[in-house]
């Protein structure tokens, strides 16, 4: 195995607390719908929100806080005990999260066929930040079948269409696509959605540390909705569907070499895949204080064993303070953690073979 003295040397062990900031899953109503269930039922009826973070106020160049609400369809019986399930539907300040939550209401939406929906929050008042940092429709869809299609996305911030997509994004990163599909509309920290809004005319103007989109105007009663159509159920919205639990599971989806997937903040390529089993390659990284490279990775139907990081693949990440290397991994390429000057702990799992 080829590595470094740092890495030799590393026997701390990883610790993920905090890994999550939108992330926190809130126990909502719905969350007893169909999302239990990994098929979709093309005659039932599921469930959307709209999920938000808000760029952070800062006070002599440190973040004080931010507002958010997550919507994810996700049971955590922590969070639910930590938030109370009466405040999934509230807009939390992040600098007590059990303060009275801030002025603002969301409308959820209930998918029922094909068609077009809309979720939204009118009324927010954002404590003074004006950034959005994360922006999504969060549903109870399933997130592994092969028919729901996202389709034409409209996002209006204030009464003004900000972006249009004409295919929906969607998350495929754990563990936020544990309780369903999950339409993406904003994220700072994804650099494929940060390029690909740039290229729509929207780009990160918020001067908050945490990046962002400047649309608010951080004075309250404001509003945000997003639009979005959908198909693939076997009826059309409007119409009444069949008692009969139709069930879609498609043939297995096998990612091709050279795919890429971005998994808990890292971004991985396939090298090899035959059908169920592969191998992966560490090709880089969101800048995160701490990151972990696990034994293996699923993407679409193949779990791939993660055998190498590549050279250059965590370089430059100054916040990388703290990461966990999973035992498949045998080869380590040249200034992976060049310019990590706060890396400080790794723990490598023994790998015997």
């Amino acid at each position: 195995m080829r590595t470094s003295k740092l890495l030799t040397k590393a026997t701390a062990v990883l610790t993920t607390a905090g890994m999550l900031l939108s992330g926190v899953a809130i126990a909502t109503p719905s969350e007893k719908a169909e999302a239990a269930s990994s098929k979709v039922n093309l005659n039932g009826v599921y469930h959307a929100s709209l999920g938000i973070q808000v760029a952070p106020i800062l006070n002599e160049g440190e973040d004080i806080s931010w507002a958010w609400r997550t919507g994810y369809y996700f049971d955590s019986a922590a969070a639910s005990s930590y938030y109370g399930t009466d405040r999934y539907d509230k807009l939390v300040n992040s600098a007590d999260e059990k303060a009275e939550p801030l002025a603002g209401t969301f409308t959820d939406t209930e998918i029922a066929g094909n068609g077009t929906y809309t979720v939204s929050l009118d009324g927010a008042d954002f404590g003074g930040c004006d950034g959005i940092t994360q922006l999504h429709v969060a549903t109870d869809i399933p997130n592994k079948n092969k028919t729901i299609k996202f389709t034409d996305v409209h996002v209006v911030v204030n009464d003004n269409e900000v972006v249009t997509f004409d295919t929906g994004v969607l998350e495929d990163e754990a563990p936020y696509t544990v309780g369903g599909m999950v339409l993406l509309a904003m994220n700072h920290w994804r650099s494929g959605l940060v390029e690909t809004l740039s290229g729509l005319g929207l780009d990160e103007t918020t001067t908050s540390s945490n990046g962002g989109y400047s649309l608010l105007t951080g004075n309250g009663g404001e509003s945000i909705s997003i639009t979005f159509t959908v198909s693939g159920f076997n009826y059309e919205k409007g119409e009444t569907p069949s008692d009969q639990i139709l069930y879609e599971t498609g043939p297995a989806v096998f990612p091709s070499v050279g795919d890429t997937a971005t998994i808990k903040g890292v971004k991985y390529k396939v090298t090899a895949c035959e059908g169920e089993t592969g191998t992966a390659t560490v090709i880089s990284a969101n800048k995160k204080a701490s990151l972990d490279v696990p034994a293996s990775i699923t993407v679409d139907d193949s779990t791939l064993k993660v055998t190498a990081i590549s050279d250059s693949a965590f370089a430059n990440n100054t916040k990388l303070k703290t990461l966990n290397i999973g035992k498949n991994v045998k080869t380590i390429g040249k200034k992976a953690f060049s310019g990590c000057k706060n890396l400080t702990k790794i723990n490598m799992k023994t790998n015997k073979s």
